[in-house]
């Protein structure tokens, strides 16, 4: 086992693995291992909140092989100290977790919100009011945040997961996909697929070159 590997799993992560409540098939996603959790947050008053969420996550191995893969890109050779900062910088982005669906409820404020999230973006479902609900969410709206389709979808924010990668930083690195509004996704979602599996997760590159 690399020092790498150690170091990531001493991290923690992967928050969201309650209950495993099986394989799902999402549109688009085919032939890749889905798996749909349940979990339970509780707000500092004792608000006890339910997410359902369908990932798609790496193992501490493949996410080692893809950080010293990234660093090695970025700075010209491995360097564990940064290898070990971008392993950092991926558990406070993402907890080393890709949503494909679903809800992520994160204390930010320290009240949980429930961030709803495609191909690894957070995401605007169309019909929510407030977008990110900080209630308790019925189980109709947690079975719309895993089965959500595109049509469902009236905006694509930010930063991709695992690494919180932006546009710019995608594009920074040689991204040629289109990233304008929702086609971000797709992006996100074909640089993620390809990577998985193998020693190369472009985003994560990306993220190395904009940190290093």
């Amino acid at each position: 086992m690399s020092e790498l590997q150690t170091f990531i799993e001493g991290l923690g992560g992967y928050d969201l693995h309650e209950t495993l409540l099986g394989a799902v098939m999402v549109p688009d996603w085919s032939g890749f291992p889905i798996q749909h959790f349940r979990y339970v947050k509780t707000d500092p008053n004792g608000v006890k909140k339910t997410g359902e969420v369908a990932l798609l996550d790496p193992s501490p191995e493949q996410l080692a092989v893809w950080i010293s893969t990234a660093v090695k890109d970025a700075v010209g050779w491995f360097d564990i100290s940064k290898a070990k900062v971008l392993a950092q910088h991926c558990l406070d982005q993402s907890g080393f977790q890709f949503p494909v669906r679903g809800i992520h409820w994160e204390n930010v404020t320290p009240i949980f919100t429930a961030y709803t999230f495609f191909d690894g973006v957070t995401v605007r479902l169309k019909g929510w009011d407030p977008s990110w609900p900080t209630k308790p969410l019925s189980q109709d709206m947690l079975d719309e945040s895993v089965n959500a389709a595109w049509s469902d979808l009236s905006e694509a924010r930010l930063y991709a997961r695992l690494q919180g990668t932006t546009r710019e930083e995608y594009k920074a690195n040689g991204g040629k996909l289109p990233t304008d509004g929702k086609d971000w996704l797709k992006a996100v979602r074909d640089c993620y697929q390809r990577a998985w599996g193998t020693s190369e997760n472009e985003l994560m590159t990306a993220k190395a070159k904009a940190l290093f």
